[in-house]
């Protein structure tokens, strides 16, 4: 267990985010793009021919820039299941003919789940416990199934962003994950969002699953984690 998992510094980072002090304390500290580090770090791992999976593709942010980076031998998975971001994730990957789009999300089981679609670019779009949070409902898969049912091939590089879901989507990539052809995996860990699905101790235990699968976990800012095979 590292120490930004550690019971203190978890506690303290609830706190700083009840006074307001988490996101001024990172831009001091990593500067205002902190989150440049991850995406550098991420970025260090693509090359031309490897296979991506993008899971919370969202509207194609980093899809596209995935897709430029492994170029026409690689390929891009980018697995969304909100209907509004995906078309708009559709839209961004025109003209990359190597980008296959799939309209679900990753988990630990299979099922229809409920799903909160947010407005604007629909960032914070996510999956909810209760009918009565959400708007729509959505098809989530294990890793397993998607490689089992949609003909995707083992990932070199994973990135996850699922806001809240990232354990879940750990759990069920098992095959991937013991995988020797995965290099590395990028994930956003909301630690806020963990503890409202009742996995408060989630950020240590994504630590402690990327390590039992023979990663070496780091962290380039307070809520990235890069793990990648040594």
């Amino acid at each position: 267990m590292s120490w930004r998992t550690s019971k203190l510094f978890v506690r303290l980072r609830q706190f700083g985010r009840s006074t307001g002090l988490n996101s001024r304390l990172a831009k001091l500290v990593f500067g205002r793009d902190y989150e440049g580090k991850f995406d550098s770090a991420l970025a260090s791992y693509l090359k031309e021919g490897v296979c991506v999976w993008d899971i919370g593709a969202n509207r194609g942010y980093y899809t596209a820039s995935f897709a430029q980076a492994v170029g026409p031998s690689g390929s891009v998975y980018a697995f969304e299941p909100s209907p509004t971001n995906f078309l708009a994730l559709e839209e961004a990957c025109e003209g990359y003919p190597k980008v296959k789009c799939l309209q679900v999300g990753l988990g630990k089981e299979d099922g229809e789940f409920h799903f909160r679609q947010e407005g604007g670019k629909g960032t914070t779009s996510r999956v909810m416990e209760t009918a009565s949070d959400a708007t729509e409902t959505v098809q989530i898969r294990t890793g397993e199934s998607v490689l089992r049912e949609y003909g995707v091939e083992l990932p070199d590089v994973l990135k996850i962003d699922v806001e809240g879901l990232e354990l879940d989507v750990l759990r069920g990539c098992s095959a991937a994950l013991k995988s020797d052809r995965l290099a590395v995996v990028g994930v956003e860990v909301h630690f806020r969002l963990l503890k409202e699905r009742g996995q408060e101790h989630g950020p240590r235990e994504i630590e402690q699953l990327l390590r039992g699968c023979g990663l070496v976990v780091t962290w380039p800012d307070p809520s990235h984690i890069i793990a990648y095979r040594n």
